[in-house]
């Protein structure tokens, strides 16, 4: 029931379009991150517990499809969960045409009659969110962040349950009843969970951190004391676990191993008890989502520690 008064009073007066992350922002309907290769790349996620940003849901659902056993979510915005919600009900109990159509066909966007033969799957505050959006936001757009494949700057295609009907199958057969989500940011990560988790994905959320220190280097040192260090220690497998904490567009993916090995030394040596840490750090480039830069390169950031 608390949920269900929350989700109305984020919603009475429209969404918080004045910041860009709070409890009740506009939402991420499909991520613009090219996850599939990166977490190829990152390692083999088979069996793996994973702790993700929720956003539109695509970060769990990619790590599903790539083998994980266990994924829970984490999101500042309180209205992200009702998203991934309506995605995950959707993949698990409509076929793939229906999704599609809701979501990417102009003429049907949010088309109810796609959700009604589904509607009772969904929870109390799911079903308060749509009707919320029905009622009084059904002509614009302030609730979204992009509109599915109706925004101009990326290609949610490259996401494999959307770019390819077999990977949308797949996933409705692994896909969970319900995947896990708590309302928090990341400096609270390491208290509000007690998982020993062997990847963490924080999307981009290293470049909203901190931002009045606009020197890289200095803003990588606070983000790895304040963040990277408390996951680590009490969070992150011990034994080779990675943390993602800053997917960049369009950038030069070597320029940015260089730095990171630099700032590598510097996180060597613990301060207090001099004993070695163990954490490299890499960056891993895959292609760019974004169709303004459709030869360009993204890349994720990551730590690895290896303690054990």
């Amino acid at each position: 029931m608390l949920d269900s008064i929350k989700t109305y009073l984020a919603l009475k007066d429209g969404p918080n379009i004045s910041c860009a992350y709070s409890w009740n922002s506009p939402v991420f309907l499909f991520s613009n991150e090219n996850i599939q290769p990166y977490l190829a790349n990152l390692t083999d996620m088979t069996g793996k517990k994973v702790l993700t940003v929720a956003a539109a849901g695509d970060h769990a659902f990619e790590a599903l499809l790539a083998g994980a056993k266990h994924v829970d979510t984490f999101d500042i915005n309180y209205l992200q969960k009702h998203i991934m919600e309506l995605k995950s009900k959707m993949i698990k109990h409509l076929p793939y045409g229906e999704f599609m159509k809701f979501f990417f066909d102009k003429n049907h966007f949010f088309d109810r009659s796609i959700i009604k033969p589904i509607w009772k799957t969904f929870s109390r505050e799911l079903r308060i969110f749509l009707l919320m959006y029905y009622h009084h936001h059904q002509h614009n757009s302030r609730l979204f962040r992009y509109n599915g494949a109706q925004h101009n700057e990326y290609m949610p295609d490259m996401i494999s349950y959307v770019s390819d009907e077999l990977a949308f199958k797949e996933l409705k057969q692994i896909m969970p009843d319900k995947i896990s989500f708590k309302e928090t940011n990341v400096l609270e990560l390491s208290t509000k969970f007690d998982t020993e988790y062997d990847v963490i994905l924080m999307s981009n959320i290293f470049e909203y951190l901190y931002t009045d220190t606009t020197d890289i280097a200095s803003r990588l040192k606070v983000f790895h004391a304040n963040v990277l260090t408390p996951i680590a220690e009490n969070i992150l497998s011990k034994d080779g676990g990675k943390a993602c904490f800053h997917y960049s567009w369009n950038t030069n993916v070597e320029l940015w191993n260089q730095g990171l090995k630099s700032f590598e030394r510097h996180t060597q040596y613990s301060i207090d008890n001099f004993n070695e840490t163990k954490y490299s750090f890499d960056a891993i480039g895959v292609k760019s989502i974004c169709s303004l830069a459709p030869n360009g390169q993204d890349a994720m950031l990551y730590m690895t520690q290896n303690q054990r």
